[in-house]
């Protein structure tokens, strides 16, 4: 994005019968309906795999928001590091090729959790968390185990 975007989350408040100022943003709703931990997987793992649906292009999107209705509150589940306080998480990140030597059994045979159009940056220059090169591991086709 060329700028920082304020997001408003009240989605119900905000939009074609009551329009935000030209400073802010209404975040997009992904799903309405029951949600059950299937659905709430799926929804996290479209969006780590298409990126951002608010700034699309965008691929590190934190995450997203639930509106429990019969409890009036909002629910934040982000890709990574998802239940650990912002003060312990480390921002200990490499590139996946030196993510790869760490697992010294695994052997990536068809690498569909990175970028394709663009993996030579996304494998040797692109710097990610050992949880985001887990998750493209397991989203790819390896020989070895990904712990």
């Amino acid at each position: 994005m060329d700028r920082k975007v304020f997001s408003l989350f009240n989605t119900a408040r905000w939009g074609d019968h009551n329009p935000t100022p030209s400073c802010v943003s209404v975040v997009p709703v992904l799903m309405t309906g029951e949600m059950a931990d299937e659905t709430i997987n799926i929804a996290l793992a479209e969006l780590a795999f298409h990126g951002s649906i608010a700034a699309p292009g965008f691929m590190k999107p934190e995450g997203i928001v639930i509106y429990m209705t019969q409890a009036r509150r909002l629910f934040k589940i982000t890709l990574e590091n998802d239940g650990m306080p912002k003060s312990k998480q480390k921002a200990d990140v490499k590139t996946s090729a030196q993510w790869l030597r760490e697992f010294k059994d695994l052997t990536i045979l068809d690498p569909d959790g990175w970028d394709r159009l663009n993996y030579e940056y996304s494998f040797n220059e692109e710097l990610i968390t050992r949880g985001e090169f887990r998750y493209r591991a397991n989203r790819s086709t390896v020989e070895g185990i990904v712990k």
